[in-house]
């Protein structure tokens, strides 16, 4: 209702013109909260005011408006926001208020005030006449002065909410839709306007206004805002000073976000070094600059470092008992990911558990920051192999985001990747490529051309279209991702997971001999920025695994491969989705070897651990299907070879569907299978249908001189003799 209006905004009041919340305490729980709301008068806004605030000269008339805009009873409000504005207009032009009793004495202050140059200079012939000192008049006069000043910079800020107020209300936008957005536009536009002569007022209110831009993923207009905030300080305050740090603070979380990290470094270090000259070691107002230093640090790669910082940061929150401060949470969140990358998930999952139980006290269950840690979280489930437990998370994530943000704004495109992710894992490739592509239309609008999130989308999407086969559409896509790594981000772990998507394209489309040297630079990269043992690096040593087996280098690929399998079970474990895909893997390398026992016992080993952890119906429990039905097929099995193959086929055609390459070559090497046991009853005919359905889709999607093609072609042929020699 026009009430419920009138009741927000004067919550909106009281926080501007106090620095703090009209009810409850800070931390307080939502019940609590509403409870307060319900239930207690609010604080009078002089009385409530923090030391910055109170220093604007909170009067009686501002206490007043607002706790009309507050009152427990909807009557006794003001009628709609525009009363409230026209209110805020008649404090700003001295008048009479409407939330005050309109006393003698009332009304004849107000008049005081709107004319105080004649009464001041009545009362100045009065003082004189009645013999008061020079001194008195001057100590007077400055302290009238600082008054002023302070009278002013309220005025000042009152005057912007009554704008805002007013422009927002329905009786002035007649009925027009108004939307946060513009609202904010016109109050920066207010602020340079009409504050340029007070150019304290209007760095604060520029930073203010700048960090919600940032909020709202608006980052032209936040950095805009923020370099005008953080100009003003300087001019206004001088180099250290507080000001100063809350902007350079603001202007540095936004370039993280951004991904310009070297600015991003210097504003940090600059806002650090002039909060540790004013404030105690272990203040915890030095939580959040260390907080986003962590992050820019931990997104160029530096995870000691990193780790270190998010300590710091963690400590300086827990040096006040009790901790309060919902960026407490943040930060467990934070350091709890690291972890998880780190390949420490006990430590991770307990920060992250941690994290969640603390947001939903303080924030409430669907408060859009508990959707960063939910992620997290389902990222930790994801790597245990547990997509599907996986996915429900990733959903409740989405929701919260598209219901806390507008459709374009970065967090619910870091939302949408994900849960496109999750969905590929268990076979969802349409599914997955609309989310991709409504996320890359939002990053590619908002973010930098060397944005990290920018470039691991144009990569995943990419990769989503090599799934489906679509490889002449993936190819710019992922060769654009790797050279806006190799340009902005340098020798990085995503400039090399970039490397490796435009090597596994290569290698899928018979091209080993390019997708090689790929795999070994991002193979290089990793060893250098992450260890050699890192489980990225892990990743990387399978793809070069593969290149070097298709390229006929076989002791090379069997020994990186064993490589890649050692750490896979180091940091996971053997019962694992990706240590399955290592071991399944390596049972391939053997077979090229001719170790035909060591690969069966590989590959059952793969196939039985993906069964337990992806379940039966997993396009990886396929892919291990394929190979166990390939070592069977070479050891003479027919029987069980063709029940794997024909397994496989069965997921690959439920999940990634018939017209993919992958489903095809599962038909291929059945019908291979099937063409080895011409005595048996109907197996040329369905050969002949398998390869008649399957291989037409090889050759249409794959280059003519592809291994795959070539083989359909063979069997085709040898399809082909058998009717002849039956003829």
């Amino acid at each position: 209702t026009t009430a419920t209006d009138v009741f927000g905004l004067g919550l909106v009041l009281f926080r501007l013109l106090t620095g703090g919340q009209a009810f409850g305490e800070p931390g307080s729980s939502a019940a609590e909260l509403a409870t307060a709301t319900c239930e207690q008068d609010p604080r009078r806004p002089s009385r409530a005011a923090d030391a910055a605030h109170a220093a604007l000269g909170i009067d009686a008339d501002l206490d007043n408006i607002c706790l009309k805009a507050l009152r427990q009873e909807p009557p006794s409000r003001y009628e709609s926001p525009g009363h409230l504005a026209d209110d805020l207009r008649r404090y700003l032009e001295g008048r009479p208020v409407l939330a005050r009793p309109a006393t003698l004495g009332y009304r004849t202050g107000k008049l005081l005030r709107r004319h105080r140059r004649a009464f001041a200079a009545a009362a100045a012939a009065l003082v004189l006449t009645v013999g008061l000192g020079i001194y008195d008049n001057v100590r007077l006069a400055g302290e009238r002065d600082r008054a002023r000043r302070g009278e002013a910079k309220a005025a000042q800020v009152a005057a912007f909410l009554t704008d805002l107020f007013t422009r927002a209300d329905p009786d002035q936008s007649r009925g027009a839709d108004i939307t946060a957005r513009e609202i904010l536009a016109r109050g920066a536009e207010r602020v340079r306007t009409q504050l340029a002569d007070q150019p304290r007022v209007q760095a604060d209110m520029y930073t203010v206004l700048g960090g919600v831009h940032r909020s709202l993923g608006l980052y032209r207009e936040a950095r805009e805002l923020l370099e005008a905030a953080l100009a003003l300080a300087l001019t206004a305050h001088g180099d250290h000073t507080r000001p100063v740090a809350d902007a350079a603070q603001a202007l540095g979380q936004l370039e993280v976000e951004a991904g310009r990290f070297a600015r991003a470094d210097s504003l940090l270090e600059r806002a650090q070094a002039i909060l540790r000259r004013e404030l105690a070691p272990d203040d915890p107002a030095l939580a959040p600059v260390l907080q986003a230093r962590a992050l820019s640090t931990l997104r160029q790669g530096d995870n000691p470092a990193a780790e270190q910082l998010y300590l710091q940061a963690i400590a300086a929150y827990e040096s006040r008992s009790p901790v309060t401060d919902p960026a407490y949470a943040t930060c467990l969140n934070d350091l709890g990911l690291l972890r998880l990358e780190m390949g420490r998930r006990q430590e991770a999952e307990r920060m992250l558990r941690r994290a969640l139980d603390l947001q939903e006290q303080w924030l409430g269950a669907d408060h859009p920051e508990r959707a960063n840690t939910l992620f997290n979280l389902s990222l930790l489930l994801q790597e245990r192999g547990d997509h599907a437990a996986a996915e429900p998370v990733l959903r409740q994530v989405l929701a919260l985001d598209r219901k806390h943000y507008d459709d374009r704004h970065p967090n619910v495109a870091f939302s949408l990747v994900n849960l496109a992710t999750s969905l590929e894992n268990t076979g969802g490739l349409a599914a997955a490529e609309t989310l991709y592509a409504e996320a890359l239309d939002i990053r590619r609008a908002v973010l930098t051309p060397g944005h990290p999130d920018l470039i691991k989308c144009l990569g995943s999407y990419g990769l989503n279209l090599s799934r489906q086969g679509r490889y002449a559409e993936a190819e710019p896509l992922l060769r654009e991702a790797a050279e806006l790594a190799r340009t902005h981000l340098g020798r990085h772990r995503i400039t090399a997971g970039r490397l490796d998507d435009v090597g596994w394209l290569l290698r899928d489309t018979g091209r080993p001999d390019l997708a090689l040297p790929l795999h070994q630079e991002a193979l290089a990269i990793k060893e250098e920025t992450l260890g050699p043992d890192h489980k990225l690096t892990a990743i990387t040593l399978l793809h070069t695994s593969l290149a070097l087996l298709e390229l006929g280098r076989l002791p090379e690929a069997r020994r990186t491969q064993e490589r890649a399998l050692d750490i896979a079970t180091g940091h996971f474990g053997p019962q694992n989705v990706f240590t399955a895909a290592n071991r399944s893997t390596l049972a391939r390398v053997l077979l090229a070897q001719g170790e035909v026992a060591l690969a069966a016992a590989a590959a059952d080993q793969a196939v039985a651990t993906l069964r337990a952890v992806a379940g039966e119906g997993s396009p990886r429990l396929a892919a291990a299907l394929m190979v166990r039905g390939q070592v069977h097929h070479a050891a003479g099995e027919l029987d069980p070879a063709e029940r794997c193959l024909r397994a496989a086929l069965a997921i690959r055609e439920s999940r990634l569907g018939s017209a993919n390459p992958r489903t095809a070559w599962s038909g291929v090497l059945l019908a291979g299978v099937l063409l080895d046991r011409p005595g048996a009853p109907g197996t040329a005919s369905e050969a002949a249908t398998l390869l008649g359905a399957h291989g037409p889709r090889l050759e249409q999607a794959l280059p003519t001189d592809h291994p795959r093609v070539i083989h359909v072609r063979r069997l085709a042929e040898r399809q082909r003799r058998g009717v002849a020699d039956r003829g």
